[in-house]
């Protein structure tokens, strides 16, 4: 019984929220209809109840007429509305003579041309006129009196008052509307956008006409196929069509800096909003009437815009304005409207395969070098919000199929986190820049290596560069010597091999998502191509961001040793999959190998090894090995990573250094060889190193040979470790590694003796 009460108090419940939601939802949009269509419901209200009367006074017009007949009725009621229309006439003078006065006074300061079009605004004007039309039909009303019913008299007049004080109210409502910069923003782009639209309608009425006078003519469509030469020669030869498009720019960009001056920040946005509307309206009445920008293959003399140039160049003196009186706020709304304009201008239909998309590249260096004016100012909020908003604005570029352009954006949200690591110095606030920079970044990474686009080689390898600049520099700030350094913080997003949304945690999702069941998966063998291209030579800039790491000591050489071989397994995954084509898979693996082989520049004195060390090199490279085992990528690979993981062990052993270093590679390379069941390999194997006239000395030897002999005793005993090689030498076969590993130790011993009687 109490489960069944409580499932009703349940069912109850969700009933009773999902009724009030219903009804919130049904007033919400019975409002916002309202609100939309207002006039016209309130002028249907009017006329259903005029109707509803009329007909009240149709069958009642006897009984009403005889009652006004009665005595000196009549008489009182043609006085009556003698005395209401002349007191209407007078009231409508004095009501619009206020509301004009009114609008003037709060319209004084705008631009002379727009005064004069609100000044004379015609629905007020037509509403001042059917007012006083309206008294004055009341105030002759008994005039008529012989033509007109008295009842129907009575009912008119009525009428009239009525709907001359509704027009009161509309002129002071209207009124208060042309007084909101806002609403004059919006009746002026409205304006703007109808004009601009007739002449668009016109053009391509007159589309025949030109194209059938370029024939008669002998002159064929433009050679770049699909632009649309005849509506480009109507618009050139009536060039005034853009006259009201470009005065209505000068009106709202003077209406943003005033609004903006008053702090009327929601004025100033929507004039922002209004210019690039108009923007929106110019390019759909062009249509395919634009010319590409074919550059540095040839010159178009017919590319460039000058309304897009005039759009910009307002926005630019409006920076100018808000860096002056250091409004962050407009400063951050302009970033927005250029950013706006830049999407606009990258949906532009050039109707060619080669066309640049100009424009958008156009409106987002404005973007650009407003950001950078906002950093030299020391806005850094502002600063930050700019960088985000060119990171998207690329993004959009990159999705558009304009990759290539939108390397412009990129490389100066590099320099802008440039210039954010040099005042970080005096104020470590400003690190905050090159972070976003950096986030920036990797979203533009992930976003090129998804790209539907073919050609995106250049871009990702010049995105490459930019990380490697823009890592470099802050390698060269202070700030690498604590647990959670500064150097680390700034680029976590992209070489953090922890944080979910860094660009090798999200690397990973997709390769582990490429679908493993479809060989001519189209998308993934796109972005196995696009993965390949990047990965192209990563090894020269991750050298020397990662010996620079080492030698300023930073604690980010953590990430970038971490990084570097989380990237070579996911390269030797990519490699794997079904969607990778043999000669693909080949390059990846040989991509991996030689990122992997940046640890072998590293030195190899005492506090270096054990600077590396701290950071388990030694595991990361038993890790990308035993890695390429488990994929089963070819033998030759695999004995190529055990060489540069062998290589480092004896590199970090010829020295004392406390590290155990060649003692934990021998345990690895034992490992790697029971995995692979290549256990006849080790004696020559160890035997190349060991000739090498950089081999450690023969006391190293003879201790690592020590140590490893222990090891290989005390294999029964159960413990637990951290190491990834003791966990993975535990799980082989204890016997056969204990060989193995005797076999290893006798090998070193041998070498150490051989050296000792050749130095005797």
């Amino acid at each position: 019984m109490q489960s069944v009460m409580t499932n009703l108090k349940r069912c109850f419940s969700i009933g009773y929220g999902l009724a009030w939601q219903h009804w919130d939802l049904w007033t919400w949009r019975l409002s916002e209809r309202v609100r939309a269509h207002g006039p016209i419901i309130l002028g249907l209200i009017i006329v259903a109840l005029m109707l509803a009367t009329a007909s009240i006074v149709q069958r009642n017009e006897v009984e009403l007429a005889s009652w006004l007949a009665t005595g000196t009725r009549e008489e009182v009621l043609f006085d009556l509305s003698q005395a209401v229309g002349t007191t209407l006439v007078g009231a409508t003078a004095i009501v619009f003579s206020l509301v004009l006065f009114a609008l003037q006074v709060n319209v004084e300061r705008l631009p002379h041309g727009l005064f004069r079009w609100l000044s004379r605004d015609p629905s007020l004007l037509m509403a001042f006129l059917a007012s006083m039309l309206l008294a004055l039909a009341i105030a002759i009303s008994p005039i008529t009196q012989a033509e007109i019913e008295a009842a129907w008299l009575v009912w008119g007049n009525a009428w009239a008052v009525v709907i001359t004080l509704v027009l009161y109210l509309f002129a002071y409502n209207r009124a208060l509307a042309l007084i909101n910069p806002a609403r004059q923003i919006g009746s002026l782009v409205a304006r703007t956008q109808r004009v601009m639209r007739t002449w668009g309608r016109r053009a391509r009425r007159a589309r025949p006409l030109i194209q059938s006078n370029l024939q008669a003519m002998g002159l064929e469509e433009n050679e770049l196929a699909g632009t649309d030469f005849a509506l480009y020669s109507y618009f050139k030869q009536n060039a005034h069509w853009l006259d009201g498009a470009r005065q209505a720019l000068r009106y709202v960009s003077s209406m943003v800096r005033q609004s903006a001056m008053a702090g009327d920040h929601e004025a100033s946005a929507a004039g922002l909003h209004a210019i690039v509307a108009v923007n929106r309206t110019y390019i759909e009445s062009k249509g395919q009437s634009f010319f590409p920008d074919l550059r540095p293959f040839m010159i178009n003399p017919f590319a460039g815009e000058g309304f897009v140039t005039d759009s910009l160049e307002h926005l630019r003196l409006t920076v100018d304005i808000a860096v002056h009186s250091r409004d962050e706020q407009l400063l951050t709304q302009l970033f927005g409207s250029f950013a706006g304009l830049s999407h606009l201008y990258a949906k532009i239909d050039y109707a060619h395969v080669a066309a640049s998309k100009t424009e958008a590249a156009l409106a987002a260096t404005y973007l650009a070098d407003a950001v950078e004016t906002a950093l030299s100012n020391k806005f850094i909020d502002v600063t930050m919000n700019g960088v985000r908003t060119m990171g998207k604005t690329a993004s959009m570029m990159i999705i558009e199929g304009a990759p290539n352009d939108a390397l412009t954006v990129i490389k100066k949200i590099t320099d802008i986190g440039t210039g954010g690591l040099v005042l970080g110095i005096k104020e470590d606030l400003y690190y905050a820049v090159p972070k976003t920079a950096t986030d920036q970044l990797r979203d533009h990474f992930i976003l090129l290596l998804r790209s539907d686009h073919a050609d995106v080689g250049f871009a990702l390898r010049e995105l490459r560069q930019r990380l490697h600049s823009l890592a470099s520099m802050v390698l060269k700030v202070p700030g690498g010597e604590s647990l959670l350094d500064r150097h680390s913080t700034i680029l976590e997003s992209f070489y953090s091999v922890t944080d979910p949304l860094s660009a090798s945690q999200q690397l990973q999702h997709f390769i582990q998502n490429i679908d493993r069941q479809n060989e001519d998966d189209d998308a993934s063998r796109r972005f196995l191509g696009h993965l390949e291209q990047w990965a192209e030579e990563l090894y020269r800039g991750q050298k020397d961001l990662l010996l620079e790491a080492i030698e300023k000591r930073s604690h980010f050489a953590f990430d970038l040793i971490a990084w570097q071989c989380d990237i070579a397994k996911l390269l030797l995954a990519a490699s794997t999959t079904p969607s990778c084509v043999p000669s693909l898979a080949a390059d990846l693996r040989k991509h991996a190998l030689w990122l992997a082989s940046t640890s072998s520049w590293i030195p190899t004195d005492a506090d270096t090894i054990r600077f590396v060390e701290a950071y388990r090199l030694s595991e990361r490279l038993f890790d990308l090995a035993r890695t390429g085992v488990v994929l089963q990528i070819p033998d030759e690979e695999i004995e190529a990573f055990e060489a540069l993981l062998l290589s480092w062990a004896f590199g970090a052993g010829r020295e004392r250094n406390g590290q155990r270093v060649l003692e934990r590679g021998m345990f690895a390379i034992a490992t790697l060889k029971l995995m692979r069941e290549d256990r006849a390999s080790v004696g020559s194997f160890l035997a190349a190193e060991l000739a090498k006239e950089d081999a450690p000395a023969g006391d190293e030897l003879l201790r690592a040979a020590a140590g490893i002999r222990e090891r290989a005793d005390t294999l029964w005993r159960e413990r637990y470790s951290h190491s990834d090689i003791e966990r993975a030498m535990e799980a082989q076969d204890r016997e056969a590694m204990a060989a193995l590993l005797q076999q290893i130790a006798a090998e070193f011993e041998t070498a150490a003796n051989a050296a000792e009687a050749g130095q005797g």
